[in-house]
């Protein structure tokens, strides 16, 4: 044998070397991507579980939560200034939860819920006022869907 022949044989050995470290590498970032979702995932859902455990176990701010989405005339001036700080928190997170979806990092399902809860909360006239006034991109989503 030659050593031509010899180094066409090291030539196709060393591209098909290449070929399965480029897949290899592919798995791997495909793994990495997945991985970064589910934290995503988790992590929103976190934050949404925080928000919804401070109002939940505050006597007051669930008072002020129930009251302001059942019959927010009844609240006072206190208790809407509070009711407003918190509708501004949700939305904080429902926005995060767009971008993270814009990005591509959460899920359909989860944004879907978000923006269902959104629009809900919309009927409220509070809430409608107040985000009336935003430009937030998840907002623009919801109005759209009108």
């Amino acid at each position: 044998m030659n050593w031509e022949a010899i180094g066409a044989i090291a030539g196709l050995i060393g591209v098909g070397l290449l070929i399965v470290s480029l897949l290899y590498v592919g798995i791997q970032v495909r793994q990495s991507n997945k991985t970064s979702r589910a934290a995503t995932e988790l992590e929103t859902a976190q934050m949404y579980t925080e928000f919804l455990a401070r109002t939940a176990h505050s006597q007051d701010m669930a008072d002020i939560w129930d009251t302001g989405h059942a019959n927010p005339d009844h609240l006072t001036a206190t208790q809407k200034r509070r009711f407003i700080w918190i509708i501004s928190e949700y939305f904080s997170i429902a926005e995060l939860f767009y971008q993270q979806r814009d990005l591509n990092y959460l899920s359909q399902e989860s944004r879907a819920a978000q923006e269902a809860t959104v629009a809900g909360m919309r009927q409220n006239p509070i809430f409608g006022q107040l985000v009336d006034h935003w430009s937030y991109p998840a907002y623009a989503v919801i109005q759209s869907n009108d």
